[in-house]
Protein backbone atom coordinates (compact mmCIF):
# COMPACT_ATOMS: atom_id res chain seq x y z
CA UNK A 1 0.00 0.00 0.00
CA UNK A 2 1.00 3.62 -0.54
CA UNK A 3 1.25 4.17 3.24
CA UNK A 4 3.89 1.49 3.77
CA UNK A 5 5.82 2.45 0.64
CA UNK A 6 6.36 5.88 2.13
CA UNK A 7 7.45 4.57 5.52
CA UNK A 8 4.22 5.00 7.48
CA UNK A 9 2.51 2.43 9.69
CA UNK A 10 -1.23 2.16 9.21
CA UNK A 11 -3.51 1.96 12.25
CA UNK A 12 -7.14 1.00 11.58
CA UNK A 13 -9.95 2.03 13.88
CA UNK A 14 -13.64 1.27 13.32
CA UNK A 15 -15.63 3.96 15.15
CA UNK A 16 -13.41 3.57 18.22
CA UNK A 17 -11.95 6.95 19.03
CA UNK A 18 -10.77 5.70 22.44
CA UNK A 19 -8.01 3.65 20.85
CA UNK A 20 -4.82 5.04 22.47
CA UNK A 21 -2.86 4.37 19.28
CA UNK A 22 -4.84 7.14 17.59
CA UNK A 23 -3.45 9.66 20.05
CA UNK A 24 0.05 8.84 18.88
CA UNK A 25 -0.67 8.94 15.14
CA UNK A 26 0.90 11.60 12.92
CA UNK A 27 -2.38 12.10 11.08
CA UNK A 28 -5.79 10.63 10.41
CA UNK A 29 -7.92 9.81 7.35
CA UNK A 30 -11.61 9.54 8.19
CA UNK A 31 -13.71 7.51 5.76
CA UNK A 32 -17.48 7.86 5.52
CA UNK A 33 -20.18 10.36 6.45
CA UNK A 34 -19.84 12.37 9.64
CA UNK A 35 -22.08 14.76 11.56
CA UNK A 36 -20.77 18.22 12.60
CA UNK A 37 -20.30 16.98 16.17
CA UNK A 38 -18.26 14.01 14.95
CA UNK A 39 -16.07 16.25 12.81
CA UNK A 40 -15.36 18.42 15.86
CA UNK A 41 -14.56 15.32 17.90
CA UNK A 42 -12.17 14.03 15.25
CA UNK A 43 -10.50 17.43 14.96
CA UNK A 44 -10.04 17.56 18.73
CA UNK A 45 -8.42 14.15 18.62
CA UNK A 46 -6.18 14.81 15.62
CA UNK A 47 -5.42 18.18 13.98
CA UNK A 48 -3.81 16.54 10.93
CA UNK A 49 -7.01 15.30 9.38
CA UNK A 50 -8.40 14.49 5.92
CA UNK A 51 -11.73 12.97 4.90
CA UNK A 52 -12.78 10.48 2.24
CA UNK A 53 -16.36 10.34 0.89
CA UNK A 54 -17.45 13.49 2.75
CA UNK A 55 -17.38 17.09 1.57
CA UNK A 56 -15.76 18.75 4.58
CA UNK A 57 -14.17 21.71 2.81
CA UNK A 58 -16.62 24.18 4.39
CA UNK A 59 -15.66 22.72 7.78
CA UNK A 60 -12.04 23.58 7.14
CA UNK A 61 -10.72 20.11 6.29
CA UNK A 62 -9.36 18.63 3.10
CA UNK A 63 -11.33 15.83 1.52
CA UNK A 64 -11.59 13.42 -1.41
CA UNK A 65 -15.01 12.91 -2.95
CA UNK A 66 -16.61 11.23 -5.96
CA UNK A 67 -18.04 13.16 -8.90
CA UNK A 68 -21.64 12.10 -8.34
CA UNK A 69 -23.06 14.69 -10.72
CA UNK A 70 -21.24 13.59 -13.82
CA UNK A 71 -21.74 9.92 -12.92
CA UNK A 72 -25.52 10.19 -12.79
CA UNK A 73 -25.75 12.34 -15.90
CA UNK A 74 -23.63 9.77 -17.75
CA UNK A 75 -26.03 6.98 -16.75
CA UNK A 76 -29.07 8.95 -17.87
CA UNK A 77 -27.45 9.87 -21.16
CA UNK A 78 -26.46 6.25 -21.74
CA UNK A 79 -30.09 5.20 -21.40
CA UNK A 80 -31.23 8.02 -23.66
CA UNK A 81 -28.71 6.90 -26.27
CA UNK A 82 -30.54 3.56 -26.25
CA UNK A 83 -33.77 5.44 -26.98
CA UNK A 84 -35.07 5.15 -23.40
CA UNK A 85 -36.64 8.25 -21.86
CA UNK A 86 -38.73 6.63 -19.11
CA UNK A 87 -36.04 6.15 -16.48
CA UNK A 88 -36.62 5.18 -12.86
CA UNK A 89 -34.48 5.56 -9.75
CA UNK A 90 -33.96 3.19 -6.83
CA UNK A 91 -32.20 5.26 -4.18
CA UNK A 92 -31.17 4.95 -0.55
CA UNK A 93 -31.17 7.24 2.46
CA UNK A 94 -27.80 7.67 4.15
CA UNK A 95 -27.02 8.66 7.73
CA UNK A 96 -23.89 9.92 9.38
CA UNK A 97 -21.73 7.41 11.25
CA UNK A 98 -23.35 8.36 14.56
CA UNK A 99 -26.83 7.88 13.02
CA UNK A 100 -27.77 11.40 14.15
CA UNK A 101 -28.12 13.10 10.78
CA UNK A 102 -29.98 12.00 7.65
CA UNK A 103 -28.38 12.87 4.32
CA UNK A 104 -30.05 13.47 0.98
CA UNK A 105 -28.34 11.26 -1.60
CA UNK A 106 -26.52 13.54 -4.09
CA UNK A 107 -27.35 10.98 -6.80
CA UNK A 108 -31.04 11.65 -6.22
CA UNK A 109 -30.48 15.40 -6.39
CA UNK A 110 -28.65 15.13 -9.71
CA UNK A 111 -31.11 12.61 -11.13
CA UNK A 112 -34.06 14.85 -10.33
CA UNK A 113 -32.37 17.99 -11.64
CA UNK A 114 -31.12 16.49 -14.91
CA UNK A 115 -34.35 14.65 -15.67
CA UNK A 116 -36.30 17.84 -14.86
CA UNK A 117 -34.08 19.84 -17.21
CA UNK A 118 -34.89 17.28 -19.91
CA UNK A 119 -38.61 17.51 -19.01
CA UNK A 120 -38.53 13.76 -18.29
CA UNK A 121 -38.78 13.66 -14.49
CA UNK A 122 -41.67 11.74 -12.99
CA UNK A 123 -41.83 11.49 -9.21
CA UNK A 124 -43.77 8.23 -9.45
CA UNK A 125 -40.69 6.56 -10.98
CA UNK A 126 -38.51 7.30 -7.93
CA UNK A 127 -38.38 4.87 -5.01
CA UNK A 128 -36.29 5.53 -1.90
CA UNK A 129 -35.46 3.21 1.01
CA UNK A 130 -32.27 2.22 2.79
CA UNK A 131 -29.07 0.94 1.25
CA UNK A 132 -29.63 -2.81 1.37
CA UNK A 133 -30.45 -5.66 -1.00
CA UNK A 134 -33.74 -6.23 0.81
CA UNK A 135 -34.68 -2.60 0.33
CA UNK A 136 -33.83 -2.84 -3.37
CA UNK A 137 -36.07 -5.90 -3.63
CA UNK A 138 -38.93 -4.25 -1.75
CA UNK A 139 -38.72 -1.00 -3.71
CA UNK A 140 -38.64 -2.70 -7.10
CA UNK A 141 -41.49 -5.00 -6.06
CA UNK A 142 -43.49 -1.92 -5.11
CA UNK A 143 -42.69 -0.26 -8.44
CA UNK A 144 -43.80 -3.36 -10.34
CA UNK A 145 -47.07 -3.52 -8.41
CA UNK A 146 -47.85 0.19 -8.63
CA UNK A 147 -46.74 0.96 -12.18
CA UNK A 148 -47.72 -2.23 -13.99
CA UNK A 149 -47.29 -1.76 -17.75
CA UNK A 150 -45.95 1.76 -17.11
CA UNK A 151 -42.87 0.37 -15.34
CA UNK A 152 -39.88 2.33 -16.71
CA UNK A 153 -37.71 0.60 -19.30
CA UNK A 154 -34.58 1.50 -17.32
CA UNK A 155 -33.62 1.99 -13.68
CA UNK A 156 -30.58 3.53 -12.06
CA UNK A 157 -29.88 2.00 -8.64
CA UNK A 158 -27.79 4.15 -6.28
CA UNK A 159 -25.75 1.19 -5.03
CA UNK A 160 -24.83 -2.34 -6.08
CA UNK A 161 -26.72 -3.87 -3.16
CA UNK A 162 -29.90 -2.01 -4.09
CA UNK A 163 -29.49 -3.22 -7.67
CA UNK A 164 -29.04 -6.85 -6.60
CA UNK A 165 -32.33 -6.76 -4.72
CA UNK A 166 -34.07 -4.94 -7.58
CA UNK A 167 -32.79 -7.52 -10.06
CA UNK A 168 -34.21 -10.36 -7.96
CA UNK A 169 -37.61 -8.66 -7.82
CA UNK A 170 -37.64 -8.25 -11.60
CA UNK A 171 -36.67 -11.88 -12.12
CA UNK A 172 -39.33 -13.15 -9.72
CA UNK A 173 -41.90 -11.10 -11.64
CA UNK A 174 -40.66 -12.65 -14.91
CA UNK A 175 -39.61 -9.25 -16.24
CA UNK A 176 -36.57 -9.86 -18.46
CA UNK A 177 -33.39 -7.85 -17.94
CA UNK A 178 -32.27 -6.09 -20.10
CA UNK A 179 -34.82 -6.67 -22.88
CA UNK A 180 -37.71 -5.17 -20.87
CA UNK A 181 -35.89 -3.28 -18.10
CA UNK A 182 -32.27 -2.17 -18.21
CA UNK A 183 -30.45 -1.77 -14.91
CA UNK A 184 -27.32 0.17 -13.95
CA UNK A 185 -25.94 0.33 -10.40
CA UNK A 186 -23.31 2.37 -8.56
CA UNK A 187 -19.92 1.51 -6.96
CA UNK A 188 -19.02 -1.56 -9.07
CA UNK A 189 -18.10 -3.86 -6.19
CA UNK A 190 -17.41 -7.56 -6.73
CA UNK A 191 -21.09 -8.46 -6.33
CA UNK A 192 -21.92 -6.92 -9.72
CA UNK A 193 -20.19 -9.87 -11.41
CA UNK A 194 -21.70 -12.52 -9.13
CA UNK A 195 -25.30 -12.18 -10.33
CA UNK A 196 -26.94 -12.97 -13.65
CA UNK A 197 -27.10 -10.99 -15.74
CA UNK A 198 -23.99 -9.24 -14.57
CA UNK A 199 -24.71 -5.67 -13.52
CA UNK A 200 -23.62 -2.61 -15.41
CA UNK A 201 -22.29 -0.18 -12.82
CA UNK A 202 -20.58 3.12 -12.24
CA UNK A 203 -17.04 2.21 -11.23
CA UNK A 204 -15.75 4.20 -8.26
CA UNK A 205 -11.98 4.15 -7.78
CA UNK A 206 -11.85 3.68 -4.02
CA UNK A 207 -8.15 2.81 -3.80
CA UNK A 208 -7.28 5.97 -5.68
CA UNK A 209 -9.46 7.96 -3.28
CA UNK A 210 -7.45 6.58 -0.38
CA UNK A 211 -4.15 7.37 -2.10
CA UNK A 212 -5.25 10.93 -2.84
CA UNK A 213 -6.32 11.41 0.78
CA UNK A 214 -2.88 10.26 1.91
CA UNK A 215 -1.28 12.78 -0.47
CA UNK A 216 -3.40 15.54 1.04
CA UNK A 217 -2.37 14.47 4.53
CA UNK A 218 1.29 14.31 3.49
CA UNK A 219 1.17 17.91 2.27
CA UNK A 220 -0.44 18.98 5.54
CA UNK A 221 2.24 17.20 7.58
CA UNK A 222 5.03 18.77 5.50
CA UNK A 223 3.63 22.32 5.44
CA UNK A 224 1.42 22.77 8.53
CA UNK A 225 1.82 26.57 8.62
CA UNK A 226 1.14 27.27 4.95
CA UNK A 227 -1.53 24.64 4.31
CA UNK A 228 -4.97 25.53 2.98
CA UNK A 229 -7.77 22.93 2.90
CA UNK A 230 -8.66 21.61 -0.52
CA UNK A 231 -11.02 19.12 -2.11
CA UNK A 232 -10.17 16.50 -4.72
CA UNK A 233 -13.11 15.21 -6.73
CA UNK A 234 -12.40 11.98 -8.59
CA UNK A 235 -14.18 10.98 -11.76
CA UNK A 236 -15.82 7.62 -12.31
CA UNK A 237 -16.24 5.19 -15.19
CA UNK A 238 -19.45 3.69 -16.55
CA UNK A 239 -18.82 -0.04 -16.92
CA UNK A 240 -21.39 -1.73 -19.16
CA UNK A 241 -22.27 -5.39 -18.66
CA UNK A 242 -25.22 -7.62 -19.51
CA UNK A 243 -27.87 -5.80 -17.45
CA UNK A 244 -27.90 -2.94 -19.97
CA UNK A 245 -26.95 -2.49 -23.58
Amino acid sequence: MVFRKRGYRLIRSFNDLTDPALQEADGMIAIGKFSPSQIKELAHLQKNLAFVDSDTLSDGFSCVTTDFNRSVVQVIEHFRHQGITDIGLIAGEEKTADRQLGLIDPRFRTFKQHMTDLKLYKARNVYIGDFSAQSGYDLMSKAIAELGNDLPHAFFAASDTLAVGALRALQEANIPVPSRVQLISFNDTAITKQVYPRLSSVTVFTEEMGAQAFDLLSILLAQPQDYHPRMIKLGTQLTIRESSY
